[in-house]
């Protein structure tokens, strides 16, 4: 038999993660000495002191590989089962990549919003939708509408209102809108309320300032949705969370109010194909 000495030389690995195993029960010495406390191994164990190594290497945590040690007839599922998971990691660290390469290109505009990847929940909503003159009060005068009516069905959920871009949102002429008030469950009864589809991933930027910043920024969120290898997969959103608003017969609460819009906050989200 050979010292615990011995055996990590013979083993390449230290006698403390030999010592380690032993506590996992993972690798026990074959007999240790009851006067000393001494720990002898097996020639033979070097060859379930290898496979140990082999898994750890691949990433399998001890426990998983004390599993597989006593039944080895389950390694072949496991190795399956660890390439896949390695093989989704693989491709999550791929796309960071390209995300990464993309940011890289915008570093000359210090003061570029920082966009990131997030899925889009579905939302019940008082919705309108209508073609409508860039720079006209129509949508203000649609959205103080739906307020009204959400409030008078005490159907107002505690969610920021947000616009629908049908055809785009950097047209000169007439653009195709939705308006769209968040409602509670209450409000499914109320004629023009649906479910807002979500998106699985979509593109998201946060910026801060008046509604004409817009256009340019919906541009830039395309282009680096592009860049990244997507498309824009369907309606783009305007979030509204904080912005200007009458409450003429409504209320909303403070938090997303503001009376200037430099202090306006919105979020413009574009879902990926």
């Amino acid at each position: 038999m050979l010292r615990i000495g011995d055996f990590a030389r013979l083993g390449r690995v230290t006698i403390k993660a030999l010592r380690h195993y032993d506590e996992e029960g993972l690798l026990r010495p074959a007999e240790v000495d009851r006067g000393t406390g001494y720990r002898f191994y097996m020639p033979d164990q070097l060859i379930t002191l290898s496979r140990i190594l082999q898994l750890k290497d691949l990433g399998f945590p001890l426990g998983e590989i004390r599993a597989l040690i006593e039944d080895p007839s389950k390694l072949a599922d496991a190795l399956a089962a660890r390439r896949g998971t390695l093989a989704a990691s693989i491709e999550a660290d791929r796309e960071r990549l390209t995300r990464l390469d993309a940011l890289r290109e915008t570093l000359n505009d210090a003061e570029a919003p920082a966009i990131v990847v997030k899925p889009v929940e579905p939302v019940l909503a008082l919705t309108a939708r209508a073609m409508v003159e860039p720079g006209t009060d129509e949508i203000q005068e649609l959205f103080e509408k739906l307020e009204r009516e959400a409030a008078h069905a005490k159907a107002r959920a505690d969610a920021n209102p947000f616009l629908l871009f049908h055809d785009g949102a950097t047209q000169t002429d007439r653009m195709d809108v939705e308006v769209c008030v968040p409602l509670n469950k209450r409000g499914g009864d109320l004629k023009t309320a649906r479910e807002v589809e979500g998106a699985a991933t979509a593109g998201s930027l946060i910026y801060r300032g008046a509604y004409r910043q817009t256009p340019d920024l919906f541009t830039r969120l395309a282009r680096w949705i592009d860049a990244n290898g997507g498309c824009i997969g369907g309606p783009l959103r305007e979030v509204y969370l904080r912005f200007g608003a009458s409450q003429a017969g409504y209320r909303l609460s403070e938090r997303v109010l503001a009376s200037n819009p430099a202090d306006y906050v919105t979020e413009l989200i574009a879902p990926i194909a």
